[in-house]
């Protein structure tokens, strides 16, 4: 049981308070769903196959979420706010971007409208100029990438480069500034943008959705009510999806979120407290144990100063963008509710082929025991798991998710038809039919035809039957 003093708290007893849960958590959470012998399970009556999957960055698995925020890599400012000539705003909160090199929808905006931000309303026409007979758009299957708890898809945004060279990729963004938006809103938003692209392209464009972390949940709310109105998608991926929410302590930081809260200040040490919190639940499986150690020694020090540079802008960036009113929101009404809706038996209901990765060493859920619940629940599914992968398989670029996606069986089957040589045989050409004879027939027949002789008057004998009398 947690119990927190809702009156003032020193910043450093605070500091220690998270460094405590912190170790609680991790070792909470990451208990009791190793792969007992390396085992991999096969249900090929339920067609779900399993296997283990080589990280390509498995030999370095401290790639770490200051590492994600600094150099040269995308930045939270370029997810959100989303540009006005790319996104459309399905709600005041609730945006879908469209990701890629030429990702500005105003180009088929041929009445040269002015719109602020489109919307459901004035973005019907737009995708229907964009998804109809247009030949200039490569008819690329549509996927939308629904983001985890961070509401912008920060860890996977190295990923999106090469999931638009083959996929037509679409990305959920939510304001981070409102706590406003509930779970069944981002359901409808996401059901009416999927139906408005299908709509626009006459349901001729097969359709994936891509869900990781709270976002794999969510995905898996979307695809039943998909399915429930007859207009399934293609397939779903589910990464390290928070279906096993309520197998974890989590909620253990909504009441302390909320002191901080209640105690702010000025104080450099009291907003880094919430940082930490921040950070540690939306990237807690990135850092190794040498890092957690370094972290949790500078915090209960109350020495700040010594924490790394780049995790300080790290935790400062990630306190910044999603404020304490936000992440305790969407704790306590996001998370709670998708698992409460998720039961088993709409799990079982779900008939969509669906690919599920996930990192076995996840801290931040118990994504190595979900793994094995969600391939007995859903019938048509294949599983992927990360041997030294975390929370976050996919903030390496060398992970390439797009082809793990299209090297699936499950989505995209190799076709063994079987030679049926009557149905399947065709006449050869002329060539082929001359050189067949050439190479294998006449020798044949020279080996084992009969040769015939005659003899004229005077005796000689001559091949052929001409010297016969007449």
């Amino acid at each position: 049981m947690l119990i927190l003093s809702t009156g003032s708290m020193h910043p450093v007893t605070a500091m220690s308070m998270i460094v405590n849960l912190i170790i609680l958590l991790s070792a909470t959470t990451t208990s009791g769903f190793n792969i007992a012998g390396g085992a991999i399970s096969k249900n090929n009556a339920r067609h779900n196959i399993m296997k283990l999957h080589e990280s390509k960055n498995d030999n370095d698995v401290s790639f770490t979420f200051e590492e994600l925020i600094n150099g040269n890599k995308k930045k939270y400012d370029e997810l959100f706010p989303t540009p006005p000539e790319s996104s459309i705003a399905f709600s005041p909160s609730i945006f879908f971007n469209r990701e890629g090199a030429n990702n500005n929808i105003q180009d088929y905006d041929h009445d040269s409208t002015n719109v602020e931000h489109y919307t459901k309303e004035n973005a019907s026409e737009l995708l229907k100029r964009m998804y109809g007979n247009n030949k200039d758009i490569e008819k690329k299957p549509i996927a939308l990438f629904l983001p985890g708890l961070d509401g912008v898809g920060l860890s996977a945004c190295l990923q999106f480069p090469t999931l638009t060279k083959d996929w037509d990729l679409w990305r959920m963004a939510v304001d981070p500034t409102t706590s406003s938006q509930s779970y069944l809103d981002l359901t409808d938003a996401s059901v009416d943008f999927l139906n408005a692209v299908l709509d626009a392209c006459d349901n001729d464009r097969p359709v994936y959705l891509i869900g990781e972390s709270f976002g794999g949940l969510l995905t898996t709310t979307v695809a039943l009510r998909m399915q429930q109105q007859q207009k399934s998608p293609q397939g779903i991926v589910l990464i390290n999806p928070a279906t096993s929410f309520d197998e974890t302590s989590w909620s253990n930081f909504v009441p302390l979120i909320q002191l901080l809260q209640n105690n702010n200040t000025d104080d450099n040490n009291n907003n880094a407290a919430y940082s930490v919190i921040a950070s540690t639940i939306f990237s807690l499986a990135l850092a190794d144990s040498d890092q957690w150690e370094k972290i949790s020694n500078s915090i209960s020090n109350g020495d700040i100063s010594q924490l790394p540079s780049t995790l300080m802008d790290s935790l400062q960036i990630v306190g910044k963008k999603l404020p304490p009113a936000t992440l305790q929101h969407r704790l306590k009404t996001w998370l709670p509710v998708g698992t409460q809706l998720m039961t088993t038996k709409r799990l079982k209901s779900l008939e969509v082929p669906t690919l599920i990765i996930v990192g076995e060493q996840d801290k931040l859920l118990p994504s190595g025991k979900e793994v094995r619940r969600l391939a007995k629940l859903l019938p048509n599914s294949e599983s992927l798991i990360f041997r030294k992968g975390g929370h976050m398989p996919f903030v390496n670029q060398e992970d390439n998710l797009s082809k793990l996606i299209l090297n699936s069986k499950l989505f995209f089957p190799k076709k063994n038809k079987k030679y049926d040589p009557i149905k399947d045989w065709s006449l050869p050409t002329a060539d082929v039919i001359e050189n067949t004879i050439a190479s294998t027939v006449k020798p044949v027949r020279d080996a084992t035809s009969p040769v015939f002789f005659s003899s004229g008057p005077d005796g000689e004998r001559k091949r052929g039957l001409s010297l016969l009398p007449s």
